[in-house]
């Protein structure tokens, strides 16, 4: 199951192993409204332009409330000077292909540009070639190209590219204000974009990956069984009827009404050193994910899960577990006598009666 680039996103994991364990908040489910708009901000952070024109449809139907509908105007607008930029891009590199421009400055340094095609760039940066699509563009290529097409000394443009960097996954906010600034100074009314910045980015869009055939039959039901609390530890049951892989090769499980708490586990236990990549769908606040003991009992290492589609980075190395969530680190809840050397399962914890759905699992050892 071990794939070397699992290994290469998880060496800072590694390095930096350190646990800190404490009690974290159960925070309340966003309503319909908040995660509509949540959805739409991470669409703008994910790139995802065809994402951001149906998040927002989706957000509209549910206008109503003047705080809400002030807030999704404000979205709204921001999302279309998003687009509009990254229509330029793509403009700017058609354009670059189709020309005789053979030169981009990017933070003060020409580079040669190579070709642009299928959305995809290609420019040489000291001797190498370096390729590029919209998905994985550092901002300061994206800016230099999108400035191919829109002047930047021109005061209504900065709005576009603060608002880039102000909804970007990868953008700077700091930045974002600057240009904001500079356009304010130059009498473009833009303070109704302002509170944006005061608004806590969301995880970019998780795109599901395409599983191999490896991780599909790593998915199987067979390989998984749930546990359901007993009188004294937790008692293993096969998924049975409660589990299915769908056609895209995805672990659907349905937990049953009447059991409490649920453990849905990966069969084999965890090496003293090992890393994963885990992509969930459906996660639902409340539910966590961790490291359970082989036993069966009460000793656990786990963190909360945030609601929707969750990519989650885990590992242990040299006695210390480490765990990251959309990219960002998180800290585990201890159980039980539970250390970071404790044999254990893989294990997802999700209430009676819910459904959750494992996307991708890969697991391999450092």
């Amino acid at each position: 199951m071990f794939c070397r680039p699992l290994l290469v996103r998880l060496l800072s994991l590694a390095a930096a192993f350190a646990i800190s364990c404490s009690t974290i908040a159960t925070a309340q489910d966003e309503t319909p409204r908040q995660l509509a708009l949540k959805e739409v901000r991470a669409a703008m952070a994910a790139r995802d332009v065809a994402g951001i024109k149906a998040k927002l449809e989706a957000a509209a139907r549910l206008k109503g409330e003047e705080p809400y509908d002030t807030e999704l105007h404000r979205v709204e607008q921001l999302a279309g000077y998003v687009t509009q930029f990254w229509n330029a891009v793509d403009r700017a590199g058609r354009t670059m292909q189709a020309t005789t421009i053979r030169e981009i400055t990017i933070n003060d340094k020409i580079c040669a540009f190579v070709e642009y095609e299928n959305k995809t760039l290609v420019i040489r940066v000291e001797g190498q070639n370096r390729t590029y699509t919209l998905q994985n563009m550092p901002p300061a290529v994206a800016l230099a190209v999108a400035q191919q097409e829109l002047d930047p000394k021109n005061a209504n443009n900065k709005v576009f590219f603060g608002a880039f960097l102000a909804m970007d996954a990868k953008g700077d906010r700091k930045i974002a204000r600057q240009y904001w600034d500079e356009a304010t100074q130059a009498k473009v009314d833009i303070k109704h974009l302002l509170p944006e910045l005061g608004v806590e980015p969301p995880p970019p869009a998780v795109i599901l990956p395409t599983l191999s055939p490896l991780v599909k039959a790593t998915l199987q039901p067979k390989n998984w069984s749930l546990r359901t609390k007993g009188a004294k530890n937790w008692q293993k049951k096969p998924l049975g009827d409660a589990a299915a892989q769908n056609e895209a090769g995805h672990l659907v499980v349905k937990t049953p009404t009447d059991a409490g708490e649920v453990q849905l586990v990966f069969g084999r236990q965890l090496t003293p050193n090992f890393v994963c990549r885990v992509y969930l769908e459906g996660a639902k606040k409340g539910q966590s994910i961790g490291l359970v003991s082989v036993d069966g009992d009460e000793d656990a290492l786990t963190t909360l899960l945030p609601s929707g589609t969750v990519v989650i980075e885990m590992g242990r190395q040299a006695g210390q577990v480490k765990a990251k969530i959309h990219g960002k680190e998180v800290e585990f809840t201890t159980a039980g006598k539970a250390t970071p050397r404790t044999p254990a399962l893989f294990g997802i914890i999700v209430p009676a009666g819910s459904e959750i759905t494992v996307a991708s699992f890969e697991l391999g050892v450092p």
